[in-house]
Parts: C-alpha cells; structure tokens; sequence
C-alpha cells in the first residue's frame, strides 16, 4: 500500500521532469537550426536554466510543503499586483472619459464662439459696407443715411442701457 502511494507521488514528478526536459530537448533541436552565435547564447541559458531546475527539484524534493508555501505566496504577490494594476487602470479610464466629457463640452463652446465671432464679423462688414456706399453716394443720401444710422445707433445704445439696467 505505501508503495502504491509513493508511485502516485514519484509519477507526479516523474511527469514534471519528463514535460521539463520534453521542452529542454526541443529547444535544442530549434537551436540546431539557428546561427552559432544565437547557439551559443543559448547554451549559456540553457545551462542556467538546467541549473535552477535541478535546485528547484531538490527543494522540492526535500520539502514540498515549503515549496508550495513559496509558490503560494509568490501567486498572493502577483494576484494583489494585478488588483492594483486593475484599479489603477480603472481610475484612468474613467479620467480618460471624463476628460473626453469635458473635451465635447468645450468643443461646443468654440464652435458657439466662433459662430459668434462671425456674427459680429458679418455685421461690422454690412454696416462698413453701408458706411461707405453713404459716403460715396454723395451729400443728399448721405444725411437720410446719417439719420437711419444715428436712429439704429441709439436704438442700439438703448438695448445696451437696457440690458445693463437688468
């Protein structure tokens, strides 16, 4: 009976090593087909690589529940990063939409500036235009258009006093 158990456990890891140097050995025959300098880099790492390997499989080996432990501790470090780096992106997304709120708004009131500012444009060129046909068209039109002037001046200035009462 405790033979079966340990062959449980040993085929657990039999399998880890076994998936470990599968992907080793594949690797290798990948580098076979690259150039020697991306060979011999590889070399370097697949030696470090090898090295880590054996010292995890012996910690392992030697005291698996520290080893989960680590494993499970390093997972509780990346899951609280990652519900940070979640936050963090949430805050600026909803930045990101406010600030595009804020960018329609002003965008609406450039363009009713620049509607107002063409308004003006439009009218100070008609009352130029109409100033200067007065002014051409000789003495006798001149004063009948001095006078519808002066009656739109003060009927204007009085929109102005009656808006500034208010």
């Amino acid at each position: 009976m405790q033979n079966e158990m340990n062959y449980g456990t040993d085929s657990g890891y039999g399998k880890l090593l076994f998936g470990v140097f599968a992907g080793a050995a594949a690797g290798a025959a990948a580098v076979l087909l690259m150039d020697k300098s991306s060979r011999s880099m590889l070399a370097g790492s697949a030696s470090t690589v090898k090295d880590l390997t054996l010292e995890m499989a012996k910690d392992l080996k030697n005291d698996p529940q520290g080893f989960v432990d680590k494993i499970q501790e390093k997972s509780q470090v990346v899951s609280s990063i990652a519900q940070e780096a979640s936050k963090s992106i949430q805050q600026i997304a909803d930045k990101a939409l406010e600030a595009k709120d804020h960018s329609a708004e002003a965008l609406s009131v450039a363009k009713d500036a620049v509607d107002d500012v063409m308004d003006v444009a439009s009218n100070a060129a008609s009352k130029m235009s109409r100033g200067a046909n007065g002014m051409s068209s000789g003495s006798g039109s001149s004063s009948s258009t001095s006078s519808s002037e002066g009656s739109t001046t003060s009927s204007s200035t009085n929109s102005v006093n009656n808006s500034q009462t208010y």
